[in-house]
């Protein structure tokens, strides 16, 4: 990729330049260490004590040397858990690399970094858990945020938190093994307010270990908590050219694959590609059901121009909760055949069924010749069937079906009968004067169905017809 190229040429060919002093720390409690100054600071065996960026300009190397560096956090001040190992801003014009040493008992993350300044972080291991009991590890802390005009590669990240933030613009991670602890999410876009700008690249990254549900999740398809996912963010500004492939996922004891919230912001540009290597599962907590893909968009925000490429059986709707304006596209067949969905419909809200009769009642006397209503799917789509082939309903009504001449030579022109549309225009030549009150034709999508909208509500025309 030609911004991925950029960067990393920009933090290799930067000079290092104005480094002050050298400082070796080996086998000490440093305490709270504010650095102030730029320069090359060494860990040496293990180090206990957190690192407070401080400094004002200039650039800064932290790294590990010698056989097993370790950096070991303590409680900062007034804190029942620790905040970071190594954290603060890297300002405008300045550089910062940290590499070559390990990072374990933190609270919540080993490495936080702020401010402008570009940061490189590369060849650590990250074992972040908060204490042991009976003799096993628990974890309960995240590893890092390396903020905007960052990398983090070639490193392991062991957590029960947030493993990787790719939440700045210009924020990259590269070649990353990943173990997840029960909790936390293995790539996070954005908690709250975080994510924001463009360019938020993870390439090669390798998934193993669990995420488990939370049975005290009121609505875990529908809130505020991004977590509990491989993939996951709530977008609350502006995010776009989101590019998530090479991932290998191994295990299906995830709560969530993947979790997108836009929360009044528009998300767009997005490709998520890789493998589940033992395939996809949708979870339970008591009578709650976690999908295993759950896309979102409310409060006036949108999801546009998302792909899905994570295989053939993770492109089944029965694992989708989908709700809001949502384009997405889900990639089957190795690449060579899609389906796609931009969709108001979930298993709440918006849907057009909650069981099979529902489904017959819409449809029966409206479809093409030997197509019959099959079911109400998870997803609250109704689903038809002729011979072997399935499709949407709402795909193969009869054009015929229509309340009008006109609609009906132009649905019966439109898509060779696989949908019911080419156009913007076949869909208003079908529907303009045939819609509920307050309904308008918006589209005709990539699946060749007439998408009509009202206020903020976004459905198939075929639902509001009157």
């Amino acid at each position: 990729m030609k911004y991925c190229a950029r960067i990393l040429f920009g933090l290799a060919l930067f000079p290092l330049t104005g480094l002050a002093i050298n400082v070796t720390w080996e086998n000490e409690n440093i305490g709270q260490y504010n650095l102030t100054q730029p320069g090359t600071y060494r860990i040496k065996g293990k180090v206990t004590g957190n690192i407070n960026l401080k400094f004002n300009s200039g650039d800064v190397i932290i790294e590990g040397i010698g056989s097993n560096p370790w950096l070991q956090g303590i409680p900062r001040p007034g804190e029942k858990r620790f905040v970071s190992h190594i954290h603060g801003k890297v300002p405008t014009g300045s550089n910062i690399i940290i590499r070559d040493f390990r990072i374990e008992n933190n609270g919540h993350n080993g490495i936080v970094l702020t401010g402008d300044g570009t940061k490189e972080v590369y060849n650590m291991n990250f074992k972040n858990f908060t204490r042991i009991i009976n003799g096993k590890e628990v974890f309960g802390a995240g590893c890092i945020n390396a903020g905007k005009s960052s990398i983090v590669r070639d490193s392991t990240l062991r957590t029960g938190d947030d493993a990787l933030k790719i939440t700045g613009p210009n924020s990259e991670g590269h070649n990353l093994d990943i173990e997840m602890h029960n909790n936390g999410t293995s790539i996070l876009l954005g908690w709250k307010s975080q994510a924001n700008g463009a360019n938020h690249i993870a390439e090669n990254i390798t998934v193993t270990g669990s995420i488990g549900v939370n049975i005290n999740h009121a609505n875990p398809n529908d809130d505020d908590n991004p977590g509990r996912s491989i993939i996951g963010g709530i977008i609350k500004n502006n995010v776009s050219n989101v590019r998530i492939t090479g991932l290998n996922v191994h295990g299906t004891d995830y709560a969530r694959v993947v979790k997108l919230i836009a929360d009044g912001a528009v998300l767009k540009d997005v490709l998520i590609q890789g493998t589940l290597h033992d395939g996809i599962e949708n979870h339970f907590a008591g009578s709650k059901k976690w999908y295993a893909i759950v896309l979102v968009a409310r409060n006036g925000g949108k999801i546009e121009n998302l792909v899905i490429d994570l295989g053939d059986e993770a492109a089944k709707s029965k694992y989708h909760f989908i709700k809001g304006n949502v384009d997405v596209k889900f990639v089957t067949g190795g690449g060579s055949s899609s389906s796609s969905s931009s969709s108001s419909s979930s298993s709440s809200g918006g849907a057009e069924c909650s069981n099979d009769n529902q489904c017959k009642a819409i449809y029966n006397g409206l479809l093409q010749a030997g197509w019959t209503v099959l079911k109400c799917n998870f997803t609250g789509v109704c689903r038809c069937q002729k011979g072997t082939e399935k499709k949407q309903c709402a795909a193969v009504v009869s054009s015929s079906s229509s309340s009008s001449s006109s609609s009906s030579s132009s649905s019966s022109s439109s898509s060779g009968g696989t949908g019911e549309c080419n156009n913007l225009n076949q869909c208003k030549t079908i529907y303009n004067g045939n819609l509920k009150s307050g309904w308008k034709v918006a589209s005709c999508n990539a699946n060749q169905i007439c998408r009509c909208k009202k206020n903020s509500q976004n459905k198939k025309c075929s639902q509001v017809k009157k």
